[in-house]
């Protein structure tokens, strides 16, 4: 990983040597608090870790094994984040550590999360080609989005909070 600003490198963190395949995900905190990195290079070396601006590593997550970690995303409140998981799971974390929730609802793996902007619901897309629109409040399932024909690959919230996209190998969709 390299933080960079005004187009100059500041710091290079080998963030997850372990990995040697695999794809990394990586969600910034807002306020500065930090950044989440996530790599998962085979079913047994998964890795979600919390990141300081100066490189330390502030926290590392043991409780991820045996499971592909996808995707992250941070909430606007600075202290919380969600990843989206090969088990079909959506987890909603801490920075301190906890485990706050799970969201269970897909039935194949969760490939891609986004946050709406005022931090009250988490999307998700998945391999089973539904999209999905969790409330944080009451840690529930507030709908389920169909049209897709393959997998949701990516999700983003508009800005306006109102509307979000997905995008998978058929189309893109505004909801």
């Amino acid at each position: 990983v390299k933080l960079w600003r005004d187009g100059a490198c500041e710091c290079t963190i080998d963030a997850h040597p372990e990995s040697e395949v695999g794809g990394i995900a990586i969600a910034v905190l807002p306020d500065g608090a930090g950044f989440v990195t996530c790599t998962c290079c085979d079913e047994t070396n998964c890795n979600l870790k919390l990141w300081s601006f100066d490189g330390k590593l502030k926290r590392r997550w043991t409780d991820l094994v045996d499971v592909d970690l996808n995707c992250v995303a941070a909430l606007p409140d600075g202290v919380h984040f969600v990843v989206g998981l090969g088990n079909r799971e959506v987890r909603l974390y801490n920075v301190d550590g906890t485990l706050v929730h799970t969201f269970e609802g897909h039935d194949e793996a969760v490939r891609s999360v986004a946050v709406t902007p005022d931090g009250q619901h988490i999307i998700s897309g998945s391999s089973d080609a539904f999209v999905k629109v969790w409330s944080v409040a009451s840690k529930s399932l507030v709908s389920t989005c169909a049209g897709h024909d393959g997998w949701i690959l990516a999700v983003a919230a508009m800005p306006d909070g109102q509307r979000f996209l997905s995008g998978a190998s058929d189309t893109v969709r505004v909801w």
